[in-house]
């Protein structure tokens, strides 16, 4: 690859992110003929991956917008997986011309910066955007007043995270996910998201979902005096004790465990101090 700008495609962004919609254009335009086969050579996931996650969320039959679509690596893995009706949009007339030669968008491809997408408004049925280099204005999302909720299954390594105009909007993107259930109200989406693996709820607004992560990572693990009070509440026998939490192991050993917990030997783990609050709040809502 003889042209430093083709070899570092990508890199200026992440050095210096104050780059114009101009600088975005020229500089995918140029690097379209050696996109592929660089993407290729550095063993690129994020089409393949990005397509796969995307198609356990949103149904084959939905209506979908490939937006920075680039020379259509995402859309030819998402027809591979059965979604039929394509758009793509991306900046780059020379990205859109390898994407074109694919012949997997009939929904037609457009030259548009995705910022501003010239689509017909509720017309389609779902949007994926994938390893997108954009112009960045500095805006704050954390002082946006929208709901926004966040799925997590046992599965995944990376939340979704999805925040909409309205309660109701979000609630019909949640409906769309092809393993949710019937979703008939807000309430029984925050229920719904409350059985999945944390950080999944629903929150009013990007900071509140924010400052509940936060206090994910800094939740207090209990005491010694924390733990034997909370024990002798529950009228349970060390080993069952343990047992209660998630603890495992043979009697004795969960007899120890919480044994030397209460002597001051060592904190219990923040994962048991969370189950041990789970405990005591089911056995108060009883």
């Amino acid at each position: 690859m003889n042209n430093p700008k083709i070899a570092n495609v990508g890199s200026n962004w992440v050095l210096n992110p104050n780059h114009t919609i101009d600088a975005i254009e020229e500089e995918f335009d140029l690097s379209a003929p050696a996109y592929e086969q660089s993407s290729f050579d550095w063993d690129y996931r994020g089409a393949d991956d990005g397509a796969a996650f995307f198609a356990r969320l949103v149904s084959p039959h939905s209506r979908v917008v490939d937006a920075g679509c680039g020379s259509g690596l995402v859309g030819q893995r998402l027809g591979e997986l059965g979604f039929g009706d394509l758009t793509g949009c991306d900046i780059s007339s020379a990205m859109l011309a390898l994407a074109r030669e694919k012949n997997i968008y009939s929904g037609g491809l457009y030259k548009t910066d995705i910022q501003a997408l010239p689509l017909e408004a509720n017309a389609y049925g779902a949007l994926v955007c994938i390893a997108v280099f954009s112009a960045y204005t500095g805006m704050n999302l954390k002082g946006n007043a929208m709901p926004l909720a966040i799925v997590f299954t046992d599965n995944d390594i990376m939340p979704s995270i999805w925040s909409e105009d309205t309660d109701e909007i979000l609630l019909q993107r949640l409906n769309r996910i092809v393993f949710a259930p019937e979703l008939i109200d807000v309430n029984s989406a925050r229920e719904w998201l409350a059985l999945l693996p944390e950080p999944s709820g629903w929150f009013a607004t990007t900071q509140e979902a924010a400052n509940y992560t936060a206090r994910l990572k800094q939740e207090k693990r209990a005491t010694a005096e924390d733990v034997t009070q909370a024990r002798e509440k529950l009228g349970l026998s060390r080993a069952d004790f343990a047992e209660a939490i998630g603890i495992g192991g043979h009697s004795n050993t969960r007899h120890k465990t919480i044994y030397d917990i209460e002597k001051g030997k060592f904190l219990m783990s923040s994962g048991a101090s969370r189950s041990l609050r789970a405990v005591l709040t089911a056995r108060e809502l009883e």
